[in-house]
């Protein structure tokens, strides 16, 4: 019984990322809508996925990083702050 129940989600997962895949199609070619990645419901789109979301290179079990590797690692991290925070100050500019 169990192992329906997980078949059953790996169901409703698959058909939820093809159904967002083919709602984000339909919406651009219509024009009537896009999903974007930020939104839930867009979340495991194909663009989603494909986004770079931490630094390139960070060496695992406790191993030190080059400092080149650091600074493109510190560089990537401070643009991402700027990105947020410029969102932020648009986010209040903006009318209700």
């Amino acid at each position: 019984m169990i192992s329906l129940t997980v078949i059953g989600l790996y169901v409703l997962l698959a058909t939820y990322v093809a159904g967002s895949g083919f709602a984000a199609w339909a919406g651009k070619k219509t024009g009537w809508w896009e999903l974007s990645p930020d939104s839930l419901a867009g979340i495991l789109l194909l663009k989603s996925t494909e986004m770079r979301v931490g630094p390139e290179q960070l060496p695992g079990f406790g191993l030190a990083q080059k400092p080149e590797d650091k600074l493109d690692a510190s560089l990537y991290l401070l643009e991402e702050v700027n990105k947020s925070l410029t969102q932020a100050r648009n986010a209040e500019d903006a009318p209700p």
